[in-house]
């Protein structure tokens, strides 16, 4: 791909439950190798557009192209084998399993289909890739650790573990610094960015810390009741008075 190619984007983007329009005619776009920011009040849409993205909904209408494909309506297992892998705001790891043991089950996505099968397949080349991504997510010293006791800075990093297993080109994050310290938060926003600057993996970034967000992105995207209202880099966004009144009300944008 070319700089700034396209990678994904969607096209008049909708997804409705009931009278509800939690995505209503989304148009957006990712470059090959940004951070981009999805930002909203609760209730935007952000989890929805990543839901509908990864295909665990299917659109209402409108659809999603990855590298030039349509993928809006496939299955999420075949999207995700395509090159997008995601992160959920609860984390979903094994807990009973190490550290180790859940990044193995997801390095074997091609060889099996249960845990009943992770002893079989634990091959010497399987082990060896866990425990590189376990390195660079920085859990070397987790490997034998069951996944129930990390702290919860740990437990994401073992998510975005997982989700690197994938090989993905396109990692979606979905509040990855929820519930953190500040120490932690710094230290995840670093990983953040050297999947992007060293391994070269696209980013697609929900954040209600609106100081990582704005830290993180290249670009942003402002989704309200399920409506963009406004893009650009995090300096644009910031001054944009849709975005002051999503946030702060009309009164507040008023006497700005």
């Amino acid at each position: 791909m070319a700089a700034n190619e396209v990678i994904l984007h969607t096209e008049d983007l909708c997804k409705y439950f009931g009278g509800i329009k939690a995505l209503d005619h989304v148009n957006i776009y990712v470059r090959k190798g940004e951070i981009l920011g999805i930002i909203g009040p609760n209730g935007a849409g952000k989890t929805t557009l990543f839901n509908v993205i990864t295909g665990f909904y299917r659109p209402t209408r409108g659809a999603v192209f990855f590298v030039g494909k349509k993928i809006s309506g496939l299955h999420p297992a075949k999207i995700a084998k395509m090159g997008i892998g995601r992160t959920f705001q609860i984390t979903r790891p094994f807990k009973n399993l190490t550290v180790l043991q859940n990044v193995i089950a997801a390095c074997g996505r091609d060889a099996y289909f249960g845990l009943s099968f992770l002893k079989r397949y634990r091959t010497p080349e399987v082990v060896e890739e866990a425990l590189r991504i376990i390195k660079d997510v920085g859990l070397t010293d987790y490997v034998d650790q069951p996944a129930k006791v990390l702290p919860i800075g740990h437990m994401r990093r073992l998510e975005i573990a997982r989700a690197l297993a994938l090989k993905p080109k396109l990692l979606l994050l979905d509040e990855p610094t929820a519930g953190m310290s500040a120490k932690e938060i710094e230290e995840i926003s670093e990983l953040v960015r050297r999947l992007r600057d060293e391994m070269g993996i696209t980013i697609m970034l929900v954040e209600h810390n609106m100081r990582v967000a704005m830290g993180l992105s290249d670009r942003m995207y402002v989704l309200s009741y399920g409506k963009v209202i406004a893009e650009g880099t995090p300096e644009e966004v910031r001054e944009n008075p849709l975005v002051i009144e999503a946030y702060l009300g009309r009164s507040h944008a008023a006497r700005s």
